[in-house]
Formats: structure tokens, sequence, C-alpha cells
């Protein structure tokens, strides 16, 4: 009798860890289990439905399939395109011969179910007639002005080696249209990830290369990014090829007052390897030379999130010597080392304490009601008077007005705590310029 009243009073938070903690353990789940899971996989929470997704992953059964099946019509894309992937694990040829009809949408959706239907295919060993013939069919069925046809001549160049469908996707980095261009370049990248072809490569590089300096801002720089993977394949270092971003960062080489300038420009702009470290590393050399509290601020933030020590200085030096002004700030950073902690712990007690009283003190730090948010259930009055209350303190900003925006402002240290740190800033949703987050991780960035 007891455990059924616990069942009926959990809410839905205390639901989510009970079928996080019980996976862990490695116990099967029972039918009870699975309705909560169920639940849970319908709530209006993304970040629980990211975690139920998981779960799901590990679970290839038909129950779990059904689940996952169901959640592909999610309204948050983000969601729908983690379903499909989930799908594709099950590796089932009733899915590769019936995916796209059955949920076909937007051009995200499409490109996200014929890469899943691609992935069956070859997983299954299917002879290649069989998935170019497949991917032929679907082709006949797109828009010829969208961009999920990359998807497909990216899957037929793999299959066949035929230049035609390479060419294909490298004619859409000369599209006008900025979706289209940048989905070429999304899909160029899995090109080069799967090519060892020093011809093709050499190819690709010249087109990332033509036109680079006219491209927008934000293109420019996945290009950018791109030349370098080819670079790496080929044997040779990393470079800064836009030459506006070539001549800001050898100036901020020169340290002094640009060093914190520098770091935001090394975690911003995809040139060196292991940057994380690097940045920590230049913190430390630093440390005793500035001691300007924006400084710990960007050190406190940086260590909780890409840092693996077991100690922030940059946090302890803040709640020893950090100024009223910014105490609001600070008892939010503290919250964010404490979930950094253990990022899977959604009863962190301690987070949420600083994170409140860091809300008490100042009511207009978006990303301290993204961590209550969290570590609230979302069936509760809190989450919803948080949510609500979260959209009076953000902005959003377009790729438009990043590309008009200077380089020193935007590789700044005040872009990057509005955009970063408090999230007053609400990046868009293609921004490949920052290159922080990767897109199955959405709790930095997380949408209650």
């Amino acid at each position: 009798m007891n455990v059924l009243w616990e069942e009926i009073t959990m809410n839905l938070l205390e639901k989510l860890m009970s079928i996080i903690n019980k996976q862990k353990q490695a116990i099967l789940f029972s039918q009870k289990d699975k309705e909560i899971i169920r639940e849970i996989s319908q709530c209006n929470n993304s970040y629980y439905k990211t975690k139920i997704l998981d779960v799901l992953q590990c679970e290839l059964s038909d129950w779990s399939y059904d689940i996952s099946k169901y959640m592909i019509k999610d309204k948050n894309r983000l969601i729908a395109e983690k379903s499909i992937s989930v799908i594709q694990e099950f590796k089932r040829l009733e899915d590769f011969l019936n995916l796209f009809e059955q949920y076909q949408k937007d051009e995200f959706i499409n490109y996200e179910l014929i890469e899943a239907i691609g992935y069956i295919g070859i997983m299954r060993q299917l002879d290649d007639d069989i998935i170019e013939k497949r991917m032929k069919e679907i082709l006949q069925n797109l828009e010829k002005k969208g961009y999920a046809k990359y998807r497909i001549y990216d899957y037929l160049f793999y299959i066949t080696k035929n230049e035609k469908y390479l060419d294909a996707i490298l004619n859409g980095l000369q599209s006008w249209d900025d979706d289209i261009r940048y989905q070429a370049l999304y899909t160029v990248e899995d090109v080069i990830i799967n090519e060892d072809d020093n011809k093709w490569l050499k190819k690709i590089n010249k087109k990332l290369i033509d036109n680079i300096e006219k491209d927008k801002r934000y293109n420019r720089i996945y290009r950018e990014r791109l030349i370098n993977r080819i670079r790496e394949r080929m044997g040779k270092k990393k470079t800064i090829i836009c030459q506006k971003e070539k001549k800001l960062y050898q100036r901020l080489l020169l340290g002094g007052k640009f060093i914190l300038q520098r770091c935001v420009f090394e975690l911003y702009y995809p040139v060196n390897n292991d940057r994380y470290e690097m940045i920590l590393e230049l913190l430390e050399k630093n440390r005793t030379n500035m001691m300007e509290e924006q400084f710990f601020i960007f050190g406190s933030y940086v260590e909780s999130i890409y840092g693996n020590s077991e100690i922030n200085r940059y946090q302890q030096w803040l709640e020893n010597n950090g100024s009223e002004e910014n105490k609001a700030l600070i008892l939010y950073l503290r919250a964010v080392w404490e979930v950094a902690k253990d990022e899977y712990d959604l009863f962190n007690e301690t987070a949420l304490k600083y994170a409140r009283e860091s809300l008490e003190c100042d009511k207009d730090i978006p990303a301290v009601y993204h961590i209550i948010g969290r570590l609230t259930s979302p069936d509760t009055s809190e989450y919803e008077k948080i949510k609500k209350d979260l959209k009076k303190h953000v902005v959003y900003i377009s790729l438009q007005e990043i590309e008009e925006m200077s380089l020193n402002k935007l590789y700044s240290y005040d872009t990057f705590l509005k955009m970063d740190i408090l999230k007053k800033i609400i990046k868009p949703k293609n921004f490949s310029l920052i290159l922080l987050e990767e897109v199955s991780d959405n709790f930095w960035n997380w949408e209650l």
C-alpha cells in the first residue's frame, strides 16, 4: 500500500530520477516504469524528454520503439530529431522502406529522416543498388528548392563515388539562400569525415576557399572549420583563413589587456585543438597579473563547464573577494559549479539553494531561471512561474545582427557574458559560429 501511495504522489522529477537510477543499477523496468517513461515522453519539458530518449536508446524493445516513434511528432524540433536518431538504432527494414513517407515534414526533419534511412540501409548491409534506389525514390518526393536533398547526394556519393553527386553538394555552397548554403556546409562536413581519397578532399577544399571572404560571417567561419578539418586529414596545421579574423587574432596574441578577449576568441573560433585546456592554462598563467573581477567570472564559468579540476579556484576567489554589485552573479556561478559536479543529479539541493539566493538578489539573470527550472519538476506551479518570468528577461538575436556586429564586439567579454554566461541573448538555432555546445546537449541553452 505504501509503495502504491508513493508512486501516486511522485512528481515528474522524482519519476525521471527513479527511471535513470534503475537503468544505472541494471534493474529491469516494470510495466509501471514503462508507463512512467511514456508519461514523461509527453510532458511539457524538453530537457526531461531528452533524458527519456537517452533511456530509450539503451532499451531496444518493442515498447521503447513505440514511444520513440511517437516522439518524432514532438513540436520541439530537437526532440523530434533526436527521436529519429534513436529510431535508426533499431535498424528495422520497415523504417528503411517507410519512415520518410510516414513522417516527412519540414526540411530539418526530412534531412534527419533521410540520414536515418541511409544509416539503416548501411548497418543492415543492404546491397548498394537497393540503398541507391531508395535514395532516388525519396529524391523524387523532395522540393527542388529544399536542402534535405543534400543528405541524399551525400549517401549517393558515398555509395557510387560518382562525382556528379559531390558536385551537387558543392554547388549548394554558391546558393543565394543562407539556409541552403549552411545545410550544404553541414553535409560537406559529413563527406569529409567519411572520405579518405585526397583527390576528393582537395576538390572540396578548393570549393570551400572559393569566395570565402564574400560569404556571411557565420557561414564563412563554418567554411574555415571544414578547411582546417581537411588540413588535419592531410597532416597540416590548422590556420586562420579569413583575413579580418586573422588580423584580430594577431593583435590578441600580444596578451596583456587583450588576454581575456583572446580567451573568448579561442572559445568561439575553431582554430586550436584542445582549446578548453589552452584557455584554462592562459587564465592560470595570467591570474596574478589580472585581478579584475570579470577575469574570475569568466574563469569560474569556463572551469565549471569545460574544466576537470575538483576545485574551482576562480569561484573561490569570487566568493572571498567579489563585489556586492556582482553578488547575484557570483551566487549563480556557484550554482553552476554545483551542477557541473554531477549534471545528472536533478535532486541537487545545493545548486538549487544558490540559484534561489541569486534570484533573490537579482531577477535579471535569465540563466538562473534555467537552473531553477531544470531542478524543479515541470508539473509544479513554481516551474510554470519560472517559465513565464524567464521570457521577461531575454532578447532574441538574429544571424543578421551577428553579421553586423564588429569583430571587437562579437569577441568581447561583454558579449560572452550576455550570450553564454547570463543567457540574456538567445542564440539563433543555426548559430554555427558559436561552437561550444553540441546539438545533443542542450543544458546550457536549455529550453524551459
